[in-house]
């Protein structure tokens, strides 16, 4: 049972992974596009990858212990956050 329940565990985290991709994916246009610094974007990048990568690990590992459940909630958030760092840093980067 605890086999199949992480095979469905890992198909809801790949389904939300895909409902935020075209966000982050967006983003990346949109700082590519206005000439961000390669750096910066870079490291935003990483550290959208590194979210995405812990929020799988929480989702499909750690749930067993609902003590871990705030690290699947924080990934997330940190992952959305940083895309909007990048719509944020490209729209300071027009307005320049």
């Amino acid at each position: 049972m605890q086999k199949k329940l992480r095979i469905v565990r890992a198909e809801a985290a790949t389904q939300n992974g895909m409902e935020t991709l075209g966000f982050y994916a967006a983003a990346v246009v949109a700082a590519n596009a206005v000439g961000l610094d390669a750096g910066t974007l870079n490291t935003l990048t990483y550290g959208y990858l590194a979210s995405r990568l812990m929020y799988n690990l929480a989702y499909v590992r750690l749930q067993d212990n609902r003590a871990f459940a705030p690290i699947r909630s924080l990934s997330w958030l940190v992952g959305v956050l940083l895309t909007v760092t990048l719509y944020v840093k490209a729209g300071m980067e027009v307005s320049a």
